[in-house]
């Protein structure tokens, strides 16, 4: 069996952000079209399996996600670093 997720992500800017996922069993992810993290597998859910960076654009960013499974439970997670607003990061202060 397998399922399919879609949802689409606003950025304020055009910024680099994490992608953290978990399946059980096989997960496949596309942001924007482009494939961005594969697993063919079998494996038991973890919400956080995987780590990895991706390009968000400014406007709205599609991320779609496919599950499958293969026997037993049945999970998949996904979840998006929000935006970094440090006060350092913003330069000296006057």
């Amino acid at each position: 069996r397998t399922a399919f997720a879609y949802c689409e992500l606003p950025s304020t800017s055009a910024r680099r952000a994490a992608l953290v996922v978990g399946s059980d069993d096989t997960l496949t992810v596309w942001l924007n079209g482009e494939q961005v993290y594969d697993h063919q597998g079998d494996r038991s859910f973890d919400p956080e399996q995987a780590r990895f960076g991706v390009d968000l654009v400014e406007g709205s960013n599609r991320l779609l996600v496919r599950c499958g499974n293969s026997g037993g439970g049945w999970a998949c997670s996904v979840a998006v670093s929000e935006p970094a607003t440090y006060a350092f990061l913003a330069g000296p202060a006057e």
